[in-house]
């Protein structure tokens, strides 16, 4: 499972991002995984969806309350290895981890 780490959180979350309006989801995970990591993926199929309800702390607002339907697709792709350490526009220095 490839999954992303930050210096600033003490937890991984997935590779992933919002869907544009009127796109679909199969179109959104191909486009964020490779804005993301650069590497051509194809969607195998989808695996399972969550649905989470967390506050994030920060932000102009104080503490906000999010809810959040995630789907996890199994991705395949040719290219071997995947890299990958940025910024964000935060300033924090996020990177891919394989686990």
């Amino acid at each position: 499972m490839l999954m992303v780490k930050n210096n600033r959180d003490p937890y991984y979350y997935s590779v992933g991002g919002r869907v544009k309006l009127q796109e679909i989801l199969e179109d959104a995970i191909i486009r964020k995984c490779f804005e993301e990591t650069k590497v051509h993926f194809e969607v195998d199929r989808l695996v399972f969806i969550h649905e989470n309800f967390f506050p994030v702390q920060s932000g102009p607002f104080g503490e906000t309350q999010f809810h959040e339907i995630s789907f996890f697709y199994l991705m395949k792709s040719n290219e071997v290895e995947v890299k990958c350490e940025r910024y964000t526009n935060n300033g924090i220095k996020e990177r891919l981890e394989w686990g």
